[in-house]
């Protein structure tokens, strides 16, 4: 498959990457052209050769020729792309980088993300280097993306808010889990744009690969001149996909991978030879697919083995991997479920999804698509002890309305006032699952139990005094309830009981 590597000595930057594009052969009147479909004018683009400290290479520099450009958030950005004539997979590389720089503001400012409004995403020279990145993509065919360690530089920058070290904050934002290094060099070498760029679209940070074959070095000028060759080397070539040692066309692969298709044909063929069999070929085909992005390995054939995709635990990710994440679940599967989401990861969701939904009281993230029709007559009761508790049973309950069954709910029958329950006891018997959440002691469950002859799946929360142990008394208790026919899940884990819950009510 093709592939990149951004030899980063001397750091990076949106017009060095540019540039590089341009020295490696991609014409200028192609960038033009594509970046003309984006509807923003007052600008144009001055392409000429230099040299740096003896490197022949190519200098990008976005000129403007009107004195005034609105300042731009990220929906005016979405905006844009979204309502140009740019291929699919420039709008959406380009929609992740863009997304990535403004949660790195976001975090940096101490603003959600719809409040970020700043000049360094606004800014037509941010916008032409970031679509330009993912133009120059499209055009020499890259699958993957590789990257050296990052060279930041040092001192420090003037910016819109003054002086600052570098790497400036927004850049040391995007920095986080990535190699980079600072020498004695003054200046900043790596841009915000720039780190967008390379850490929204490199697969790995390191030398180069050994199965990587260049077949041409191209470098891109950066502005300043510096000690040493300010310019980044691009490596293009190929690389081939180490598959483990399984049968022929068996290894799982990323989805959308150039070779995937090969092997798949591969497959096929082994099969029109009587080489492997039918089930021999489903069988592979059921653990065939997976699409590695570097920070994730997103699962596509999860519906296909157990009857829903993959689904997200947000809770520890970034903003900008949940929105990645979730987007490309959504490219492939109607249905998508996101758990343990803020309302500043949903709205970075939904600039690329956006027909996403979010329930804050579950904290859930959902895309329905195709809705199933649930069974009328089988529901699930979602049960709380507490109105505290509803949150756990919320997830609980979107969970299995999400995976196509109809649900109930009754919320607050603790058995502090016992009576609110024994009131809902037709609701209670005529259910074909029940979920009990409940904390402090988490007697609920036990209670429960010993009314209905159904499966009771038990969820501990972490809601209660000290003593509680952050739900452990509750679980404890439930785990040594003596009624029977109760299933017991871990604290807080509305999901997985409302996972159980489908999988039993749509068992005949």
């Amino acid at each position: 498959m093709r592939a990149i590597y951004f030899d980063c000595f001397s750091g990076i930057s949106g017009n060095m990457v540019l540039g590089a594009y341009l020295d490696a052969g991609m014409p200028l009147e192609h960038l033009q052209h594509e970046l003309s479909k984006l509807p923003v004018s007052g600008y144009k683009l001055q392409v000429k050769k230099v040299s740096k400290q003896g490197i022949s290479a190519h200098h990008v520099d976005v000129k403007m020729s009107a004195w005034f450009q609105p300042s731009r958030n990220l929906r005016d950005i979405v905006k844009i792309i979204n309502e140009s004539s740019l291929s699919d997979r420039v709008k959406q590389g380009a929609l992740r980088i863009f997304t990535r720089l403004a949660e790195a503001e976001a975090k940096v400012h101490g603003v959600t993300l719809d409040k970020v409004h700043f000049h360094e995403v606004g800014a037509v020279d941010a916008i032409v280097d970031i679509v330009g990145a993912m133009i120059g993509l499209e055009y020499f065919g890259v699958d993957k993306v590789y990257s050296s360690p990052l060279h930041v530089g040092s001192g420090f920058v003037k910016c819109s808010h003054g002086q600052m070290p570098v790497p400036a904050p927004a850049t040391a934002e995007l920095l986080k889990g990535v190699s980079f290094y600072a020498t004695e060099v003054v200046g900043e070498l790596v841009t915000p744009t720039g780190a967008a760029i390379v850490t929204t679209l490199a697969n790995e940070f390191g030398s180069q690969p050994d199965n990587f074959q260049s077949s041409q070095i191209a470098y891109g000028a950066g502005t300043k001149n510096l000690t040493i060759a300010n310019v980044l080397r691009m490596y293009i070539g190929t690389v081939e996909e180490v598959s483990p040692s399984a049968p022929s066309g068996a290894a799982a692969t990323s989805a959308g991978d150039s070779s995937q298709m090969a092997r798949i044909k591969s497959m096929l063929e082994d099969f029109r030879a009587d080489k492997v069999s039918l089930d021999q070929v489903v069988s592979r085909l059921q653990a065939f697919s997976y699409e590695d992005m570097g920070f994730a390995k997103i699962d596509h054939h999860r519906a296909v083995r157990q009857g829903f995709p993959e689904v997200v635990f947000c809770q520890g990710k970034t903003v900008s991997q949940v929105a990645e994440i979730i987007k490309r679940l959504a490219d492939v599967s109607a249905n998508v479920l996101g758990t343990r989401a803020t309302k500043e990861m949903f709205e970075a969701v939904k600039v690329l999804v956006p027909d996403a939904n979010y329930h804050e009281l579950a904290r859930t993230i959902t895309v329905e698509r195709k809705k199933a029709e649930p069974d009328p007559d089988r529901y699930i009761l979602v049960m709380s002890a507490g109105t505290s508790d509803i949150p756990v049973a919320e997830e609980a309950a979107i969970t299995a309305e999400v995976m196509g069954h109809k649900v109930k709910r009754v919320y607050d029958v603790g058995v502090a006032g016992i009576h609110r329950l024994f009131a809902q006891y037709d609701t209670i018997r005529q259910a074909n699952v029940c979920i009990v959440v409940a904390g402090m002691e988490g007697a609920l469950a036990s209670v429960v139990g010993g009314m209905v002859a159904k499966p009771i799946i038990a969820v501990p929360t972490s809601i209660g005094y000290g003593a509680n142990f952050h739900g452990l008394a509750a679980l404890l208790s439930m785990l040594n309830g003596c009624a029977a026919g109760v299933a017991v899940v871990n604290i807080d884990n509305g999901f997985g009981a409302g996972r159980m819950a489908s999988i039993i009510n749509a068992l005949r």
